[in-house]
């Protein structure tokens, strides 16, 4: 009897360590679990997940990340007039500062796609705090990021070194290319030589784009954007201007004899897949004995030509 007893005993004891191991492993899981959720949780996170919502137009998601009086309920915070125009963003610089009166503070330089209310750069400080063990934005300011810009004097210098072999610049344009309020550089090379010949060599064009210590970096190349020195015809040059506008650059040219053209093909960034797309292209055509009568303008976008790469252009084919 005293054996069984015994042997019932340290079966019980077996069974009652089992039990607690598991309960420990179970307890320790779920311990685990809880950190790494807390750590995903973290109020640097959370603004990228914000921000990021906004991009994809999630504005449910964004919207139960926050807690802020003056956005109002979804309704409101969904309108175009609100964040519901937001089509994109790009998170260009994050950083956590010291907490503000028991509250988290996070620095974010962020691009807003924003086809309504126009495409810009924002330096935000957000505020947030805890609620339920989960941070929350609390407040936002916004202070428009400041436009960074550059002389002639200073980009002439710093371009030189983009210019290939047995080549000069030809012309170049200053302005911000890829929306984040920093002067880039349009870059139009030409031969050496074509003073003297005025021949059908190319003339590449490079976007010059500037990185977070400023410094210029080529970005994209085409050799088929602007047209040679002898394709005006009897007027000569045809190349007419460059210009940066609005977060897109625009080459010109004109020619002819007593028919004249003029060929316009415009560029603009898609913060999408941070590149260049064709925007437009304008070409018109006259007779310099008759303009009035004999004008025909003929204007293309997207909706007639598709989706067209920068470095896939080709002027010949928008002749």
């Amino acid at each position: 009897m005293k054996k069984i007893s015994i042997i019932l005993f340290a079966i019980l004891f077996i069974v009652s360590c089992s039990e607690d191991s598991e309960n420990t492993e179970k307890n320790n899981t779920k311990k685990n679990t809880e950190i790494v959720k807390e750590n995903s949780q973290t109020p640097e996170n959370t603004i990228k997940s914000f921000i990021e919502d906004l991009g994809k137009k999630d504005y449910k998601s964004a919207y139960e990340k926050a807690k802020v009086k003056k956005w109002g309920d979804y309704e409101k915070f969904s309108s175009e007039k609100s964040f519901g125009s937001i089509s994109g963003t790009e998170i260009k610089n994050i950083e956590q500062k010291p907490d503000k009166n028991g509250n988290a503070v996070i620095n974010a330089t962020v691009f807003y796609a924003d086809p309504v209310n126009g495409d810009n750069t924002f330096e935000q400080v957000f505020e947030l705090s805890k609620f339920s063990g989960e941070w929350k934005i609390v407040s936002v300011s916004l202070v428009k990021h400041k436009k960074v810009t550059f002389s002639k004097e200073e980009v002439e210098k710093e371009i030189q070194k983009f210019v290939l072999q047995n080549y000069k610049v030809f012309d170049f344009a200053i302005g911000d290319l890829n929306n984040d309020n920093i002067d880039d550089v349009i870059l139009i090379q030409c031969e050496i030589v074509e003073d003297e010949n005025c021949g059908d060599a190319v003339r590449p064009l490079l976007i010059l784009v500037r990185d977070g210590n400023n410094k210029l970096s080529v970005k994209a190349k085409n050799n088929n954007v602007v047209y040679c020195c002898a394709c005006g015809g009897i007027m000569g040059d045809p190349y007419a201007a460059l210009e940066i506008e609005n977060n897109t650059f625009t080459v010109s040219h004109f020619g002819g004899s007593s028919d004249r053209w003029s060929a316009n093909f415009t560029f603009e960034y898609n913060t999408k897949n941070s590149d260049w797309e064709l925007l437009k292209t304008v070409s018109e055509t006259f007779s310099v004995h008759d303009p009035d009568n004999t004008s025909n303008i003929t204007s293309k976008t997207k909706k007639d030509f598709g989706e067209v790469k920068f470095t896939d252009f080709d002027y010949e084919n928008f002749l």
